[in-house]
């Protein structure tokens, strides 16, 4: 047999092995997230924990074009914290600080932020900053919040139903949408 035939012999014999024990080559994860791209449903965007509030849409959230962006993305995982469930390192089932939000999920846990940076130099860290950026002076909903870190300058910054749309501008407050659709657009 020659040096050919006898390595395509055994080209073959490891195809038949792998087929029928299921293995079908290497797995590819293109965005880095632990997830191989078969399995990770949303597999261009790093996003380990696999959330998908609406399971019905193509893709888990992180491929979700995020309706309230405020363009900061504290803990690196590509997702705008405006609409990251998680800021953090992933859920740990501990809330030290009482304030609703996971440790691992918590920017600002007990007055201590996850990252050391402070982009507008005021003294408080991003991770507990309100609104990282320079101020433009108007409050135009006098919810507190000035205009240029207020996700909807129609109302209070309240989520009823915790979709990641506060009320004043959710399409329905009381039932989770985050994608905000109004097919019919009343």
């Amino acid at each position: 047999m020659s040096m050919r035939s006898s390595s395509l012999v055994a080209m073959l014999a490891l195809a038949g092995c792998n087929a029928a024990l299921g293995l079908h080559g290497v797995a590819v994860d293109t965005d880095g997230d632990g997830i191989d791209d078969e399995h990770d449903n949303c597999p261009t965007v790093p996003n380990p924990d696999q959330f998908d509030s609406n399971p019905d849409d193509e893709g888990g959230d992180a491929c979700a074009i995020c309706p309230t962006p405020i363009g900061r993305d504290l803990d690196g995982d590509g997702y705008d914290d405006g609409c990251d469930r998680c800021i953090g390192p992933g859920p740990t089932g501990v809330d030290r600080d009482g304030n609703g939000i996971d440790d691992g999920c918590d920017p600002c846990n007990g007055g201590t932020s996850i990252v050391d940076t402070d982009s507008n130099g005021d003294g408080i860290k991003d991770g507990c900053e309100v609104c990282v950026g320079p101020l433009s002076g108007v409050d135009t909903d006098g919810d507190g919040l000035d205009d240029s870190c207020d996700r909807c300058n129609n109302g209070p910054p309240h989520d009823e139903d915790a979709d990641g749309v506060e009320d004043g501008c959710d399409v329905c407050p009381a039932v989770a949408d985050s994608g905000q659709a109004d097919a019919d657009g009343d």
